[in-house]
């Protein structure tokens, strides 16, 4: 697990990136963006992988993965 500038949000949640390994695939929010599991959410000042998450996003949405093949 690694943290940006903040460890928790205004709620007391952590702000976490978690990793298994140190592929993309371990890199645990890329994997599921890249699915289309989940859409990407910035929380501010953490932004670190926030062009990166919006990339995987669009890539998704693009090749119609998870929750983006249900959209036209």
């Amino acid at each position: 697990d690694s943290f940006d500038v903040e460890c928790e949000d205004d709620y007391g949640r952590w702000l976490a990136y978690l990793h298994y390994d140190d592929t993309e695939d371990g890199f645990v929010q890329r994997r599921l963006l890249n699915e289309g599991y989940v859409t990407e959410y910035k929380v501010q000042p953490n932004d670190t992988f926030a062009e990166t998450f919006e990339a995987d996003e669009s890539r998704a949405r693009a090749l119609s993965k998870g929750r983006w093949s249900a959209c036209d």
